[in-house]
């Protein structure tokens, strides 16, 4: 099996960002870096990802500022994924 990354996102959701990262330590094949993303969470996270990291060395914390929850972003995000760059071939190439 390769290698592999798991990366988690949290904003203000102390308890999943726990469930998730119990999760991915108690795998039977372990990833080779974990990455938790805190999207500017305002509860307990960051305290909590402080001390989880301190004994789990492959751990990688992102802390990004609060900008709030903004719909238009969301509707960006999902408009790319369902609408791909379009591939143009022309007559006669490979």
């Amino acid at each position: 099996m390769g290698n592999y990354f798991a990366v988690v996102t949290c904003r203000k959701s102390l308890e999943m960002t726990i469930r998730a990262l119990t999760s991915i330590k108690e795998q039977t094949i372990k990833p080779d870096h974990a990455i938790m993303i805190n999207d500017g969470s305002s509860d307990k996270t960051h305290d909590i990802l402080a001390v989880v990291q301190q004994d789990w060395p492959t751990l990688q914390v992102i802390m990004n500022p609060d900008l709030g929850y903004d719909i238009s972003r969301a509707h960006e995000r999902v408009y790319s994924v369902n609408n791909p760059i379009p591939i143009h071939r022309s007559v006669g190439s490979c």
